[in-house]
């Protein structure tokens, strides 16, 4: 019954023509208890309608209508962003995020970040421009009980929209589109033709500490870990998992404020050459003030989460990538032909150290060995992405981390000077993968796992 009412209302009074050769003080009445209705939120689209009646609102309840309007101008912006809320959330899927445990947990505890104080300053403009210059008589009415001016400043407001370029003036606020269309800009907020730049906020009310497997890889986001999508390319492969599953972080680059791990984890566990990942028992902490970055576009496709700890406790296992992944883009793995003269290249323990194997070279395939080069240049990578983010603090007390999960995984370039370590599949297999130093004057290059999306 009281939708249908409503109905009515909208429908007897969105004609203003007919309204006002017919308006008696019945229909004022119904009119001044419908927009003052907790459900109803007054907006510039009702100044016509309150014009027209104004001369037969007496004096109590235009005061009534005024205060409304006062709380309605704050209600108006979250309510109109929330509708589009659902819009931004959704770039995370099409970035690539395909688990539901992963688009559930950030669904429930993130939000499109915005400065909602830019906001309402703006929907004000847009509530007081409306009002001042086209309805003086009204606007007078009405602040006599409420200054529409608060926050607001003609002077700031135009010099924030002069760009002679798109023609923005102080009349580009009166249009409601427009006042958002500018703040997503202000708010660096983007959805265009498939790109998309955004900033997330945790919702929580108190930080989260979750015990489960943090795992880390000594290679960038390659194919390997992402088969159907070019997802956070240049970045190393960190996911989480809670231990009941509930929360899975996967496809998203954590990034912690503090990383830590106890004694009993070595160092350079993947010390062997071999590409592969470790998984360790962990405890993440997000806290209160954790972002997510999102850019994508053709060029970069890039979900970072910014959060207060990863805390390593013990390794529970690892996993080392076969020979054919060794091929893939993106790996910045190098492929060498053997050369020896004598139909014998040796593989040492070190350089110019104890042979461990003599590779016969002497037959009618190449034999090829894979050298390892490290991750990607992400630090400067990341930075450069974030120079002009408001995430910059966060990357500043990152650094650390870039620091540790070097040493941890030894994500260096497996070089001493002319000697180069590599990984040698006798077998074709990865149980024979045998690792050692070889010469650079019997290493013929044959390409290098990389593309130019790097």
């Amino acid at each position: 019954m009281k939708k249908f009412i409503f109905i009515l209302f909208i429908t007897l009074f969105l004609n203003v023509d007919v309204y006002a050769e017919n308006n008696n003080k019945e229909d004022v009445k119904s009119y001044i208890n419908l927009i003052t209705s907790d459900d109803y939120i007054i907006t510039p689209n009702d100044y016509d309608n309150l014009s027209l009646m104004q001369n037969k609102i007496d004096a109590k309840d235009m005061k009534v209508i005024s205060l409304k309007l006062e709380k309605d101008i704050v209600r108006y912006p979250k309510n109109k962003f929330n509708k589009e809320f659902n819009l931004y959330m959704e770039q995370f899927k099409k970035s690539g995020i395909y688990n539901e445990y992963t688009l559930d947990f950030l669904n429930k505890n993130y939000a499109v970040d915005i400065d909602y104080n830019l906001l309402l300053k703006l929907i004000k403009a847009y509530y007081y421009l409306n009002l001042k210059d086209d309805y003086k008589e009204l606007a007078n009415n009405i602040m006599k009980y409420i200054s529409l001016k608060t926050d607001y400043d003609d002077k700031e407001v135009i010099y924030m929209l002069s760009d002679d370029d798109l023609g923005w003036n102080k009349n580009y606020l009166k249009n409601i589109d427009s006042v958002f269309e500018y703040f997503l800009l202000l708010s660096n907020l983007e959805i265009h033709h498939g790109d998309a730049l955004g900033r997330y906020v945790y919702t929580g009310s108190k930080p989260l500490k979750i015990n489960g497997i943090f795992t880390l890889s000594n290679i960038n986001n390659v194919e390997i870990a992402y088969p159907n999508e070019r997802l956070n390319g240049y970045l190393p492969k960190t996911d989480f998992m809670s231990y009941d599953k509930s929360v899975q972080l996967n496809q998203i680059s954590i990034r912690p404020k503090k990383f830590t791990y106890s004694s009993n984890i070595y160092p350079n566990i993947l010390e062997t050459g071999l590409l592969g990942e470790v998984n360790f028992d962990a405890e993440i902490t997000i806290g209160m003030d954790s972002k997510i970055d999102l850019s994508r576009d053709p060029e970069e496709n890039i979900i970072t989460m910014y959060i207060d700890e990863v805390k390593l406790n013990k390794v529970t296992g690892s996993v080392k990538y076969n020979k054919e992944e060794y091929g893939k883009p993106y790996s910045n793995t190098y492929v060498y032909k053997l050369s020896s003269s004598d139909g014998y290249v040796n593989l040492r323990n070190a350089p110019n150290g104890k042979i461990i194997q003599k590779i016969n070279i002497n037959n009618n395939k190449d034999t090829l060995v894979y050298h390892y080069a490290g991750l990607y240049d992400f630090k400067n990578s990341e930075g450069s992405l974030y120079v002009e983010n408001l995430q910059e603090k966060f990357y500043k007390k990152s650094f650390d981390y870039y620091n540790k999960i070097n040493k941890l995984l030894n994500m260096k370039d497996h070089k001493s000077g002319s000697w180069y370590k590599v990984v040698y599949f006798p077998d074709e297999t990865n149980e024979d993968a045998v690792t050692g130093y070889i010469h650079s004057s019997q290493l013929k290059f044959i390409k290098k796992s990389d593309n130019e999306y790097y």
